[in-house]
């Protein structure tokens, strides 16, 4: 499956676009471009570009981990079945790339490969942010 190097992400850039905390985190991002930051209380939370929607995943975390051992779990959040139809069609990506939805799922797009394309992340988020509700409670 596809892997994005968080070591290249630009955490600041990234963080201006959410408006994330200086000392929140990020521990992981999927191909898809939805990201996962622990904040300084300790909590986990998913920034799913995917969804729309900040949520709090500590306990999801603390029970399967990160990436999740659970299947339907790591399917639901990093899109495996997605994963491996690009894969199949030779799709990659470079760094500083992820996957996206010229129309987001969370607003009546599909997972069909007219609706996806590979975009720079953080146009991506500058793209998603005005949609998604960032409600950290």
């Amino acid at each position: 499956m596809f892997k994005v190097d968080i070591g290249k992400i630009d955490v600041v850039r990234l963080s201006d676009i959410w408006g994330l905390q200086r000392t929140d985190e990020l521990i992981e991002m999927t191909p898809f471009g939805d990201f996962f930051i622990k904040d300084e209380k300790g909590a986990y939370w998913l920034y799913s570009l995917t969804d729309g929607e900040v949520k709090n995943v500590s306990a999801e975390i603390q029970e399967y981990g990160l990436p999740p051992v659970e299947v339907a779990l790591g399917d639901e959040w990093y899109q495996l079945d997605a994963q491996s139809v690009l894969a199949e069609e030779g799709w990659c990506l470079e760094a500083g790339q992820c996957f996206s939805f010229r129309e987001p799922v969370f607003r009546g797009g599909d997972y069909s490969l007219d609706n996806m394309m590979v975009e720079d992340i953080y146009a991506y988020s500058c793209r998603i942010h005005g949609f998604v509700s960032l409600n950290r409670a």
